[in-house]
C-alpha cells in the first residue's frame, strides 16, 4: 500500500474526529482551499480537474434537488471501488463539529444516505492527494487545526 494513501486515510480519520492524534504525520499532500460562496466552490472544484483532480460530488437525491448544484459526472456512489491519484471534495455548511470535536453532517435529502459516510467514501478514493474546498470559517479553523498538531 502506498504511503500517500495511508497518509490520506489518516487525514480523513483525523478530519472525522479532531481528537485523533496525528503522531507527526506529514500532511503535505492534503490541500485546503477556502471559498465561502458555494457556487464558486463548485466552480473551483470543477476546474481542479485541469490540475488532475477528480471532483467527487455527494450523491444527490432523486426526490429533492438540494445537492443538485454540485452535480458532476462522478458522485460518491459512482466511485465506489475506484481509486484516483488526486481527489477534490467540498466540505460545506452541511457539516459541522460537535462539542466532542467529531464531524457531524446534516441529514441527506435521501434518508438512505448519510453525508458523513459519503464524505468518507469520496475522500478515501485518493491515492496521492486530496484537495478539500471548505465553505465556512468555522470548518476552516477546525480543519486547519489538524495541520498544527
Amino acid at each position: 500500500m502506498a504511503v500517500s494513501f495511508i497518509v490520506n486515510l489518516r487525514f480523513v480519520e483525523v478530519l472525522m474526529n479532531l481528537n485523533e492524534p496525528t503522531n507527526g504525520t506529514d500532511f503535505s499532500n492534503i490541500h485546503i482551499v477556502y471559498e465561502p460562496d458555494q457556487v464558486k466552490a463548485v466552480e473551483l472544484a470543477k476546474t481542479s480537474t485541469i490540475m488532475g483532480y477528480e471532483f467527487i460530488s455527494y450523491t444527490p437525491s432523486r426526490l429533492v434537488d438540494t445537492l443538485d448544484y454540485q452535480k458532476t459526472n462522478r458522485n460518491t456512489h459512482d466511485v465506489i471501488g475506484q481509486e484516483f491519484d488526486k481527489v477534490c471534495m467540498i466540505l460545506n455548511d452541511f457539516f459541522s463539529y460537535d462539542n466532542r470535536k467529531k464531524l457531524q453532517a446534516r441529514q441527506h435529502p435521501c434518508p438512505d444516505y448519510l453525508l458523513i459516510k459519503l464524505l468518507y467514501q469520496g475522500s478515501t478514493r485518493a491515492r496521492n492527494e486530496i484537495l478539500l474546498i471548505v465553505t465556512t470559517e468555522e470548518l476552516l479553523e477546525n480543519v486547519l487545526g489538524i495541520f498544527k498538531k
